[in-house]
């Protein structure tokens, strides 16, 4: 999925980050389930880049507390931000309002 929007009149992409050295996602799980009070438990797992570790911390809570069986599954998953040209690198303000650099040879 890709999102496009426009910021300092560049058009921008919000993309998945799939470099080699991108961060791996990571998973947890946090409970919703209510405790006998009301209020909401909100126990969370670690943090985890592999799932089948935070479903063991799933098993591990339900075997403790039989009545949590609702969870939410939280990812965060690597997002770039790209431009579809490189803005330019001219300060931003009344005093430079034009697009076009100075000519060579000038002072301005």
């Amino acid at each position: 999925m890709t999102q496009r929007f426009y910021a300092r009149f560049t058009l921008w992409s919000a993309l998945l980050d799939l470099e080699p050295d991108a961060p791996m996602p990571e998973h947890l799980f946090l409970c919703s389930s209510e405790e006998e009070d009301g209020t909401m438990c909100g126990a969370q797992s670690p943090a985890a880049t592999d799932f089948p570790t935070i479903r063991a911390w799933a098993t591990e809570h339900i075997t403790e507390h039989p009545d949590h069986r609702s969870l939410h599954h939280v990812k965060a998953t690597p997002w770039l931000m790209v431009p579809e040209t490189e803005p330019w690198p001219g300060p931003v303000g009344r005093a430079h309002t034009t697009c076009t650099p100075p000519l060579e040879g000038t002072d301005s």
